[in-house]
């Protein structure tokens, strides 16, 4: 039969797949070694001190998230849209675990996703509706050029247009879109390290 570590500890791994087998097992290996020095013999010791075991994997993620990033600050590496994405929202769900920890900060995170994420669906929306728009008066042109030819030529004209329109809207969103989510990802990125200091100030009381 497991004890309450061994019990912790193997649900702690099952919720780390997201990482490499060997980050799983350094963060398995290190947390195991922390239970045994403090002494903690009891899951409701060890949950006290580190929370349940999917809080546990959200930070142990969002900390190597995190280390990614820096590791790329200083490989002069640009860390891309997709991967601060990953982070902020590896820190979003830390909040969720422990939202009055993070205050009005955390707060505020969540409100700026809310309204990134609105922001997003009009984008979506508005590149769904120019692309639409684009394919029909390309097809409705090219069935009239036998039939009305001036009519042909101007839904072709408002055809190109819509498509000479995405093609400079898509650039320009997709680096607005990457300067926002690099705001976003510092600004978590400080929550986020405000946390893990009042967490550990916690763990030594």
């Amino acid at each position: 039969m497991m004890t309450d570590k061994e019990s912790y500890l193997k649900e702690l791994e099952g919720y780390l797949e997201p990482l490499t087998p060997e980050e799983a097992n350094d963060a398995i290996d290190f947390y195991g070694e922390y239970i045994e020095d403090a002494n903690l013999q009891t899951k409701k010791e060890i949950e006290y001190k580190l929370g349940n075991a999917r809080q546990l994997s959200r930070k142990i993620l969002a900390d190597y998230s995190i280390k990614a990033d820096e590791d790329n600050r200083q490989n002069n590496r640009k860390s891309t849209p997709q991967s601060n994405s990953k982070m902020i929202w590896m820190i979003i769900l830390v909040i969720i675990s422990a939202p009055m920890t993070l205050g009005i900060g955390g707060v505020v995170l969540l409100m700026i996703m809310c309204a990134a994420l609105v922001v997003a669906i009009m984008t979506v929306v508005l590149l769904a509706t120019l692309i639409i728009l684009m394919a029909v008066c390309i097809y409705t042109g090219v069935l009239l050029l036998f039939t009305h030819l001036a009519t042909g030529i101007f839904y072709l004209g408002i055809g190109i247009i819509a498509l000479g329109c995405l093609m400079v809207v898509l650039p320009v969103l997709y680096w607005i879109c990457s300067v926002v989510i690099q705001i976003l990802a510092n600004f978590a990125r400080y929550l986020y390290q405000k946390f893990s200091r009042r967490n550990q100030r916690r763990s030594e009381l």
